[in-house]
């Protein structure tokens, strides 16, 4: 029996050093970007509004048709943040739009507004009606106890 002897050729190997400083080239260039992007969403994220809805939003009946809703909010964000409508669906079937509200529609930065928001419904209110803050700072669901 014959043994035949196996030559590996070592021409084309790439050596132990060059793939470590490759690697180590690579990880850099990995946590670089990794840094830069966090950087970018951090300072992103800090300058956002954050509306709080204090307490419980409470809807009365102003007359026969017309009602009111008193929302507290609260900006604890760092940018003013303005309210664009307000949603209230009053059935399953009808929801109100209103972009009527007093006595504003900003919120500065860490300022607390007491809002009253008038509207009319041919439907009567259930005893919880939810609804929507159409915001800057996004969309904001709320429940409100109707009087």
């Amino acid at each position: 029996m014959k043994m035949r002897k196996i030559i590996k050729s070592k021409k084309g190997d790439i050596s132990a050093p060059i793939i470590t400083v490759l690697l180590i080239i690579a990880s850099i260039a990995i946590a670089t970007i990794v840094i830069a992007w966090m950087y970018g969403m951090g300072s992103t994220v800090s300058k956002q509004g954050n509306l709080v809805i204090l307490g419980n939003p409470v809807i009365q009946a102003t007359g026969s048709n017309s009602y009111t809703l008193y929302i507290t909010l609260k900006n604890a964000g760092n940018v003013a943040v303005t309210i664009n409508s307000i949603q209230i669906k009053v059935s399953a079937t009808s929801v109100i739009q209103t972009t009527s509200i007093n006595p504003t529609n900003t919120i500065d930065t860490g300022s607390t507004v007491s809002l009253t928001v008038t509207f009319t419904s041919t439907t009567p209110l259930p005893p919880q009606v939810n609804g929507l803050l159409i915001t800057s700072a996004g969309i904001i669901p709320f429940s409100a106890i109707s009087q």
